[in-house]
């Protein structure tokens, strides 16, 4: 079997995220509410961390992980979720909180962006 590559497509289940309210979460357990077609993105490992370990939000699937990206098959949703919160830290104003509080969230911020636009 080859190895997926960022662009593949690939059908996985859904799944409720209690954090979202939105049943279209990809997840490779079977919940009985459907599937969902998800496409594989490398992803800025800071971001997605933060994202999913700090905030306990949904990120879709983890393909395989490297030191400074992580491989995702990602729903609609998943991205949607993703964009949202990006989109959140490039904001001037909380971009510029962030750095007095020491962080750089919107350069993380820019690159996840910039991953899920495939740029």
């Amino acid at each position: 079997m080859r190895k997926a590559k960022i662009g593949d497509y690939k059908v996985l289940y859904k799944e409720h995220n209690s954090a979202t309210g939105l049943n279209a979460h990809a997840s490779e357990e079977d919940h009985g509410i459907g599937q969902v077609l998800c496409r594989l993105y490398r992803l800025p490992i800071a971001f997605y961390d933060d994202h999913t370990w700090n905030r306990l939000l949904p990120a879709g699937v983890e393909e395989r992980i490297t030191k400074q990206h992580v491989f995702a098959w990602l729903s609609p949703h998943d991205i949607w979720e993703l964009k949202s919160d990006a989109d959140y830290y490039t904001d001037p104003w909380v971009a510029a909180d962030m750095r007095e509080l020491g962080a750089r969230y919107d350069l993380q911020a820019a690159a996840m962006l910039r991953a899920l636009e495939g740029k």
